[in-house]
């Protein structure tokens, strides 16, 4: 599917992302050359009950550290190049838009009193059934608007993750978190950046959600590997 200008800088500022901010030195929680046998840390447990439960669930707690981190400072890296591509570019394409880093959103709790047809919709069940309504603030990593008070040039939306952080339901939770930029905030394009996966578990992760909810033009998949970017429109994966 054709893209727009903004889908187009979007793919070419990730071209731009230094390769460090793919690719990292962790498995497991354990860094690079680590190993538990000479680890201080992890010796001095080793005769204590539950230490296998123990040692796993703290190296998983590591990891899921280590990969929120690094997917913070990716979406850094991501913006500063973004921006600069704005700014060289010096075009109207991008005249009266903003491009921001983790802005909350409106409460969703509050944005569903606007919408009550909403609430008895299958979109609603799926919001209602991942947590969403929990949530105090949508926080995507970046945006791409008027301005926060602006609601006639809500362009683009990214939501990123790596690979290894979308088990345990976080591809469906963001699926619908998309889902609810574009149907209740009204974001034209949505995208979803996934850090090393490949469109084989991507298909896998997409049979776990309802395409149907969504619509498929406006629904962006974009994946980053060390060497290589790919951009989907859903319609073509689905």
């Amino acid at each position: 599917m054709t893209q727009n200008i903004y889908i187009t800088d979007l793919e070419r500022a990730l071209n731009d992302v230094d390769s460090s901010f793919v690719t990292f030195d962790t498995y497991i929680g354990l860094s690079k050359d680590e190993n538990i046998s000479d680890s201080p840390f992890f010796s001095s447990m080793l005769n204590e009950p539950y230490v296998d439960d123990y040692i796993l669930q703290f190296l998983e707690n590591q990891k899921q550290l280590k990969e929120h981190s690094l997917e913070r400072n990716f979406c850094y890296q991501l913006y500063f190049t973004w921006m600069t591509i704005i700014k060289r570019n010096n075009n109207k394409t991008y005249d009266s838009l903003k491009l921001n880093g983790e802005v909350s959103k409106t409460n969703l709790t509050l944005a569903l009193k606007s919408y009550p047809r909403l609430k008895n919709s299958a979109l609603f069940e799926k919001i209602k059934a991942n947590g969403l309504l929990e949530k105090t603030y949508f926080v995507p990593d970046l945006v791409l608007h008027g301005g926060q008070d602006d609601v006639n040039n809500q362009k683009l939306i990214v939501e990123v993750k790596y690979g290894d952080n979308l088990k345990n339901g976080n591809f469906e939770t963001d699926f619908y978190k998309l889902a609810v930029y574009q149907k209740i905030f009204q974001f034209t394009d949505s995208v979803f950046l996934i850090v090393n996966i490949t469109i084989k578990d991507l298909l896998e992760y997409l049979k776990k959600v309802d395409t149907t909810l969504v619509a498929k033009t406006g629904l962006w998949f974009m994946i980053k590997s060390e060497q290589k970017i790919y951009t989907f429109n859903l319609n073509d994966l689905v």
